[in-house]
This record gives structure tokens, C-alpha cells and sequence, in this order.
């Protein structure tokens, strides 16, 4: 695409069915809902460094995709945008990253490792579901709001959980447990200072100290 472009508009290419790469042009910031709907060949996409938002089903249902590595230009990703991206490996989330939509990322059954940064603020419903070989999940103590079955059919998540540097083994009630980690750790802090409660963090629920 051209450089120059800011926009692309809704359902532009939806449906190109024998288009396979893309490269968005530095100068993009937005990607309209279904822009690249049902590519069915499009494999690699290169989001270049200044997308800022990205409509609801704009890359749904493109199977082929391998990689989603979005840059920390985006700040939005709306409902259902990488929906069905069933075959990619990889999925690297924007560090500036605010707000995903409801099932943004469902059915990226190829997903193994996924990390939240902590400049997200709302997560909604099934926003990864049906990530069934997900094994490890890290989350951000800073996200606010949780939609419901947002990690629905993590089947697989036997892996340590990561918040503030500290491991879970596996959560079958993940949501309840971190809102219930969140209070404690700011009751913890509150009353003891940062110092303490990072001792108190790291001596309690560390896998080395246990040993």
C-alpha cells in the first residue's frame, strides 16, 4: 500500500481472496472494520509503526496469518479482529495497547504464550477464547475490567501465571483469584511498605523458597 495512506476504509479488501502479504505504510493510523475480512490467503501482514486503531473484523477469519505482532503505535483492537486467525504462532500485543475488544482474539488456537502489558485498561467478553494450546499466560496487575469467558477454553493452561514477578500453577477460576491477589497485594503493601511486601511476596508463593 502507498505511502501516504492514513485510512483504509471498511471492507477495502474483504474477501481478496488470492491476496497474500501486506505492508501498511507509516503514515496508516486506522484499519476500518472488515478491511481485510476473510483473506483467506493473506499469511503475513506488516503493521507497520503507526496504526493506532483496528475495526471490528478487520483480519477475522484469516486463517493463514502466522504472525499477529502489532506495533506500539495501537491503541484499540476492536470486537472480533483477529477472529479465527486459526493458524498463527505468534502474538505480540502493542505496550500502549488500552482496550480490546469482545473476542478480538478468539480461536488463535496456535497461541502457546501470551503476555498483557500493563497499559491495558479493559478486556472484553471471550476476548481469547478458544485458545486451546494456550500454556502459559502472563496478566497485568493494572488491567480494570474483565469481560466474561475471556480466557474460555484455555484447556491447556498448566503453566505458571506471571503478576508482580510471582507464579501461580493453574487457574481453573483465574478471575476471581487475581481480583483477589489485587486486594491483597495493595493490603499487603499498604501496611507493610514496598520493601516488605516484596520480601514477603517473594518468601510466600516463590517455587525456589518452597524448596
Amino acid at each position: 500500500l502507498p505511502d501516504g495512506l492514513t485510512e483504509i476504509a471498511a471492507r477495502a479488501f474483504s474477501g481478496c481472496s488470492k491476496l497474500a502479504s501486506v505492508r501498511l505504510p507509516s503514515t496508516l493510523t486506522s484499519i476500518g472494520e472488515y478491511a481485510f475480512y476473510k483473506c483467506s490467503r493473506l499469511a503475513n501482514v506488516d503493521f507497520g509503526t503507526s496504526v493506532r486503531e483496528i475495526g471490528s473484523c478487520a483480519f477475522g477469519g484469516c486463517s493463514k496469518i502466522t504472525e499477529i505482532v502489532l506495533p506500539d503505535s495501537v491503541e484499540l483492537v476492536e470486537s472480533a479482529a483477529f477472529n479465527s486467525c486459526s493458524t498463527a504462532k505468534t502474538l505480540v500485543l502493542s505496550q500502549n495497547l488500552r482496550e480490546i475488544g469482545a473476542r478480538a482474539f478468539m480461536g488463535l488456537k496456535g497461541i502457546s504464550t501470551l503476555t498483557i502489558p500493563d497499559s491495558v485498561q479493559k478486556i472484553g467478553n471471550s476476548a481469547f477464547n478458544g485458545l486451546s494450546n494456550l500454556l502459559e499466560l502472563h496478566l497485568s496487575a493494572k488491567t480494570q475490567e474483565y469481560g466474561s469467558g475471556v480466557f474460555s477454553s484455555a484447556s491447556k493452561l498448566w503453566r505458571p501465571l506471571t503478576m508482580f514477578s510471582s507464579r501461580f500453577s493453574r487457574l481453573n477460576h483465574w478471575r476471581i483469584l487475581v481480583r483477589a491477589w489485587l486486594l491483597l497485594a495493595s493490603f499487603i503493601q499498604s501496611r507493610l511498605g514496598p520493601l516488605a511486601f516484596l520480601e514477603v511476596m517473594t518468601s510466600t508463593i516463590s517455587p525456589e523458597r518452597r524448596r
